[in-house]
């Protein structure tokens, strides 16, 4: 039997994979903390809140995605392209989580949802409803939801990187739930042609 510094092999795989196990779950433990969700918070529906970015769905297992957006897009300045038109860096986008922090970045300064309609039409958006809601528990949120059609300014994005190789052209809809002036959620459903 082969032998690695006086273990057998299969001891030193056992070794190895419970190293690797408690490795992630650290991993995991960490990234998690990084959630600040609180009662109040989960009285809205809000699961994942870190720092003015919230959403309903629950932070899940290794979150690295959305940390590296947060901090990739750490505020409204960094997601803009242009300042007074609000009109984000669509091309710089990597990700749908990329989309998703970033339009949370500019809604959180957003008071109405007249100004989220109109930034969503400067993005080239069409079609932007408003319609209130009840969640599970009876917070009433309004509702705010758009399409972008394929190939739109800004909006409408071609992507060519390894992981949509060659191309892939795609678009978005993106749906903001809020209650008064907090956006308590935003979800960007790709649109693939």
């Amino acid at each position: 039997m082969t032998k690695f510094h006086g273990l057998s092999l299969p001891s030193v795989s056992l070794i190895f994979f419970a190293i690797v196990v408690v490795a992630v779950g650290g991993l995991d433990v960490f990234l998690r903390s990084h959630n600040d969700a609180a009662d109040e918070d989960r009285a809205l529906g809000v699961r994942t809140r870190i720092g003015d970015y919230r959403s309903f769905n629950p932070i899940g297992m290794l979150p690295l995605s959305l940390l590296l957006a947060l901090n990739r897009w750490p505020d409204r300045a960094t997601c803009l392209a242009d300042q007074k038109t609000s009109i984000l860096r669509w091309k710089d986008f990597g990700s749908t989580t990329e989309v998703e922090v970033c339009l949370s970045r500019v809604f959180v300064e957003t008071t109405t949802d007249d100004e989220i309609v109109a930034i969503l039409a400067a993005n080239g958006f069409a079609g932007a409803m408003t319609s209130t809601v009840r969640s599970p528990v009876n917070s009433a949120k309004t509702r705010v939801f758009a399409d972008c059609r394929i190939r739109t300014p800004y909006c409408g994005l071609t992507r060519n990187n390894f992981w949509h190789f060659p191309f892939e052209i795609y678009a978005f809809s993106v749906e903001i739930f809020r209650d008064g002036s907090t956006t308590l959620n935003i979800k960007a459903h790709k649109i693939v042609k």
